[in-house]
């Protein structure tokens, strides 16, 4: 009898206390700690909708990046990808061991992808939009883990749609894998603090290596992660294994680490932002940026900067809400997520001030997994309805413009219109006809040439004249050119050729192949003229 009426009294204490709880997780269930539930095991049917609902949610990521991706013009960046992916798996690595080493392990895969499917904007950015759909679904199974389905499913949402993710799963290079490997790499830092297993840890080891070799500012995140986990673990155990996992990362990434640093010139020389313009880009086009380049925006552009910014500036406030007054409710959520977003932008700007620039918004991409929990957060402690409901109309109605506005024909870099000259060679080219790009041989980046990486089959009709054929194209990763001079006499065999060029040049009668096409007898017959080049038939 006493002991009967004693454990009856602990179960009152119990319920007690669960009903002052928030409901809690156990292994992706929603528990209230009741005398049923604390009985009851959970139904089939909702142990299926746990399980599939990452699926649905990474499904529904992939579409969003996937839709009307080929529609914007390749860039300089992606048009380096398709040049450099393209050569042999040996030439391949040559290029990389001078430069551009940081992506080398995204060339190589693209090498074997594009060797299979061909090259053109859908399947540069394919692997990409893929990567927000794995992206979107780790983040959907994190937070349900940490909170509950339906805040992992929101969670996983707003990765998909954030406005850094939707122009990164249109990018053919490797930030949205990164991302992608960042949120698996957080799942894991999750199922590792919750349960400590060897092959769980094997994992970690694997999935944290490749996010870094994908880019290498990951490892921010790397170390931010073993933070949180550190908070997270339940026992010993799982901070060992953490540890270990998280360590084996740092030692096998030391060789890219010392081979980007040789690279470091090369590779981010053109960072020069200043102080304000650095705190800018950390508060609003780290994670709400309009459009791929955003440093270069014409005046029609400019309205969507006004958007992104106050869709920032939303979002920033939600999250100071949660901060400040969600402590207590949210703290798992807040401890896995707050350094991952806190630390590495610190640390980076705090370098970049303080030694040398080194921060570009997009270089943080592995931060955003841990940003999108921490809006979910902010979300979810909204504790009326209809507050919730205005928040979450506002965020998407200040996004969908912005998406609408990265799907634009020129919405990547409108200098670099390589899809307005691929179509009008493709359009208006006969076979055989030559073609020439009127550029410096010493800058094959600001080329237009760039085109023909990117769009190989619109050139498939004309013969590629000034193409370097050894060893120099293994120098840089953008196609250079031969000089005038080292095709003088093909030019001459050509009836017809067309010349790609600018404003400035065309406006100049001595600019490189015009005055030389002159005076080997050709005269323009027909001008095409784009957002930034012009493309023009020259024949005699």
């Amino acid at each position: 009898m006493y002991g009967s009426a004693r454990s009856s009294r602990g179960m009152d204490r119990i319920v007690a206390t669960a009903r002052r709880s928030p409901p809690f997780t156990y292994r992706g269930f929603d528990v209230i700690a009741t005398p049923d539930t604390l009985q009851r095991k959970p139904h089939f049917s909702r142990l299926r909708s746990v399980q599939l609902a990452p699926i649905y949610v990474g499904f529904v990521g992939f579409l969003v990046s996937f839709a009307a991706s080929w529609v914007p013009s390749l860039w300089r960046d992606e048009a380096a990808t398709a040049y450099v992916a393209n050569h042999t798996t040996s030439e391949l690595f040559t290029i990389v061991g001078q430069i551009d080493a940081v992506f080398g392990l995204y060339y190589w895969l693209m090498h074997e992808w594009l060797s299979v499917v061909g090259t053109n904007p859908l399947t540069l950015r394919f692997l990409s939009a893929v990567a927000v759909g794995v992206g979107a679904a780790a983040v959907t199974a994190t937070g349900t883990r940490l909170y509950r389905t339906s805040f992992g499913i929101v969670a996983g949402l707003l990765f998909a749609i954030l406005p850094r993710m939707t122009t990164m799963g249109i990018e053919a290079r490797s930030y949205a894998l990164c991302a992608a490997m960042a949120a698996v790499l957080g799942w894991l830092t999750v199922v590792l603090s919750d349960r400590a297993r060897a092959l769980t840890a094997v994992f970690y080891f694997l999935v944290g290596t490749f996010a870094v070799y994908l880019h290498m500012y990951a490892v921010l995140v790397v170390g931010t992660l073993w933070l949180s986990g550190m908070f997270l673990a339940r026992t010993k155990k799982s901070r060992i294994w953490l540890s270990f996992a998280s360590a084996g990362v740092f030692a096998a990434t030391i060789p890219l680490l010392l081979l980007a640093k040789n690279q470091a010139g090369a590779q981010i020389s053109w960072i020069n932002s200043s102080p304000l313009r650095m705190m800018y880009q950390a508060v609003v086009e780290q994670y709400f940026p309009y459009k791929t380049v955003v440093r270069f925006t014409t005046p029609d552009q400019e309205w969507v900067r006004v958007v992104a910014t106050v869709l920032a500036v939303v979002a920033w406030l939600l999250i100071a809400v949660v901060v400040v007054r969600g402590w207590k409710q949210y703290r798992r959520l807040l401890i896995f997520s707050l350094p991952s977003v806190v630390l590495p932008t610190t640390l980076v700007l705090a370098y970049s001030l303080a030694v040398s620039p080194v921060y570009t918004p997009k270089y943080l991409i592995a931060t955003v997994p841990a940003f999108a929990i921490l809006l979910a957060c902010a979300l979810f402690s909204l504790r009326r309805t209809w507050v919730q409901a205005t928040a979450v109309v506002l965020l998407v109605g200040l996004i969908v413009p912005i998406y609408i506005a990265q799907r634009q024909p020129n919405a990547k870099f409108v200098i670099d219109d390589y899809s307005f000259i691929a179509e009008t060679v493709d359009h208006n080219a006969r076979e055989g006809d030559g073609i020439l790009f009127d550029s410096s041989p010493g800058d094959p980046i600001e080329s237009g040439r760039n085109a023909i990486s990117g769009y190989p089959q619109a050139f498939s009709k004309t013969l590629d004249m000034a193409e370097v054929t050894g060893p120099a194209r293994l120098t840089t990763p953008w196609s250079p050119q031969l000089s005038f001079n080292q095709i003088h006499q093909v030019v001459e065999q050509t009836p017809r050729i067309w010349l790609v060029t600018t404003p400035q040049r065309d406006n100049n009668a001595n600019a490189d192949y015009a005055a030389e096409l002159t005076q080997l007898g050709f005269r323009e017959v027909s001008r095409f003229a784009g957002p930034t080049h012009i493309v023009l038939l020259w024949s005699r």
